[in-house]
C-alpha cells in the first residue's frame, strides 16, 4: 500500500506545472521567436503582411503552463494536440507538456520548449485557422528549433540538426502544396 501511495505521489508531482523553468529562460526563448520568426508566406496573396515575421511575442496574453509528465502519459496525450516525441503543445489549456526525459540545462532540451513556445505564441494568432494552417504551424516552429540548434552548436552533420530542419521543410512544403490544391480547385 506504501508503494502505491508513493506511486501517486511522484505521479502527482510530475503533473504538476513547473514553476522553476525560470521567465528570464522563457524571456531568452521568446526573444529568440520574435528574432527567427518565418514571414508570411507569399501564397497568400490578400495578406499584405507578406515578408513580415508572423510571430512575435508582444502578442502573448498569458505565459503557457508547463507541465513535466512521464514518457508514457505524453505518448498517450499526443493525441489531442501538436507534439513531437519529447513535448506536446495543448491549444485547449495552453499548456506546454514536456516529457521527463527532456533536460532543459542542455541546448536540445532547451530547443524543445522553444518548438512547444512557438506553438503557444501561433495559437495566440489563430493561424491554424488559416486554410491549411497545420501544416505551416508544425513547420514553421520546426524551423524555429533548427535555427536555434544552429546558433547553439549544432553543426551541418548532425543528425539532429538534419532531422528537425528535414520535418520543418516536410511540413512547410506540405502547406504549400495544401494551398495550391485548394487554389486549383477554386476554393
Amino acid at each position: 500500500m506504501t508503494r502505491k501511495l508513493l506511486a501517486a505521489a511522484v505521479l502527482l508531482l510530475l503533473m504538476m506545472p513547473v514553476a522553476s523553468i525560470a521567465s528570464e529562460r522563457l524571456e531568452t526563448l521568446y526573444r529568440f521567436i520574435n528574432e527567427h520568426s518565418p514571414e508570411y508566406h507569399m501564397m497568400y496573396p490578400d495578406n499584405d503582411l507578406v515578408g513580415k515575421p508572423k510571430y512575435h511575442s508582444d502578442i502573448v496574453k498569458s505565459e503557457p503552463r508547463i507541465v513535466i509528465v512521464t514518457d508514457g502519459m505524453l505518448q498517450g496525450m499526443k493525441l489531442s494536440g501538436h507534439g513531437t516525441a519529447d513535448a506536446l503543445y495543448e491549444v485547449e489549456t495552453a499548456t506546454i507538456y514536456l516529457s521527463d526525459r527532456v533536460n532543459l540545462d542542455t541546448v536540445h532540451g532547451r530547443s524543445v520548449l522553444l518548438h512547444e513556445l512557438v506553438h503557444h505564441v501561433q495559437h495566440q494568432t489563430d493561424l491554424e485557422a488559416v486554410a491549411c494552417g497545420h501544416w505551416f504551424v508544425e513547420g514553421d516552429a520546426y524551423s524555429v528549433q533548427a535555427e536555434y540548434l544552429k546558433e547553439h552548436g549544432y553543426g551541418h552533420d548532425d543528425r539532429t540538426l538534419t532531422g528537425i530542419r528535414g520535418m520543418g521543410i516536410l511540413h512547410s512544403s506540405m502547406g504549400e502544396r495544401c494551398l495550391l490544391d485548394l487554389i486549383m480547385n477554386g476554393q
